[in-house]
């Protein structure tokens, strides 16, 4: 079957889009930035898997072992071991800070990764959905090879004299930014059909639910309740909207970095808003995501009296046979 010209430029705009070229500066932030926050998440673990994890915690394994997704569990083969649970912690705090420094990233993502599925199931009761991101990211960045730049592995070939790796497709971090898409325009439907969003009262309830709100408190200021009732659907539904294109772009990640630390400040989240700001990494390009990069090493310069040019201005003077 031939297909019409339009299909044909829909088409390869769609592969385009997936197989963009890029240096992996942008998936080298999203993954510096993950990886800070798995080893803190990681660590936290340490004084907690007794208590939620472990046979003389608040869970026994028999209350949880006829839960049908313990077939994908590595906390099965020694359930109610107390020393097995303390390995496997130890082995996400490995896994944390070899992906923070970019040492076989790949298997530090998928160990991440597994290691979720196993606390997460063992443990259902406490979950949020920034645990459930937490653990797609990791399977994420597992597909990629997120440590191509500014980690580790890049410093010991550029000192082998094996110098730049060659581009890799974007596709793995556009199912990244897909997945963030996602969050958002599913978070969208689910309240546009509710009375309360629609009405501008949802926020209402929201501040004054002891679940929810940090500082529970029944606001009476409708006018502003419905302004921030409003103002969450047309965010979730425009910056997936938005984020893609360039000239937009800086506007909808800095409006959704205070739209998350809103959510930080107010609401009862862990690590959701956190790790929807770090995954805006997705969304960058490679001069963006070089910026922000080497903005630490360019503000020690200027601290130090010296002056190093932008990542625009080195790619302004490398020429393409460099």
């Amino acid at each position: 079957m031939r297909l019409s010209p339009r299909v044909r430029r829909e088409l390869n705009e769609i592969i385009g889009f997936f197989c963009e070229r890029t240096d992996g500066s942008p998936i080298a932030l999203l993954r510096i930035l993950y990886g800070a926050l798995a080893v803190w998440t990681s660590l936290f673990l340490l004084p907690n898997y007794e208590r939620y994890y472990t046979e003389s915690g608040r869970l026994p394994w028999d209350k949880v072992k006829h839960f049908p997704e313990h077939i994908y569990s590595i906390l099965q083969f020694a359930p109610q071991s107390s020393a097995f649970v303390y390995a496997v912690v130890w082995t996400a705090i490995i896994a944390s800070f070899c992906l923070l420094l970019g040492v076989m990233s790949r298997l530090a993502a998928f160990v991440l990764f597994a290691i979720q599925v196993a606390l997460q199931h063992r443990n259902p009761f406490i979950l949020n959905s920034g645990d459930h991101l937490y653990l797609i990211i990791a399977f994420l960045l597992s597909l990629t090879p997120s440590d191509r730049k500014w980690s580790l592995r890049s410093y010991f070939a550029h000192r082998r004299g094996k110098g730049e790796s060659s581009p890799i497709f974007a596709w793995s971090t556009r199912l990244i930014g897909l997945q963030i898409c996602y969050v958002y325009l599913y978070a969208f439907a689910a309240k546009i059909n509710s009375k309360p969003w629609i009405n501008g009262t949802a926020m209402y309830d929201v501040f004054a639910s002891p679940s929810l709100a940090r500082w529970p408190a029944e606001l009476d200021y409708p006018v502003l309740l419905a302004l921030i009732t409003w103002g969450t659907l047309v965010f979730e539904l425009f910056f997936p909207l938005f984020v893609w294109q360039k000239e937009y772009r800086r506007y909808a990640i800095p409006a959704g970095i205070l739209f998350h630390l809103g959510i930080e400040v107010t609401m009862v989240l862990p690590m959701f808003s956190a790790l929807m700001m770090i995954s805006y990494a997705s969304f960058l390009d490679d001069e963006e995501a070089r910026a922000i990069l080497s903005f630490p090493r360019r503000f020690i310069d200027r601290l130090r009296g010296k002056t190093s040019p932008s990542p625009a201005e080195v790619e302004a003077h490398v020429s393409p046979s460099d």
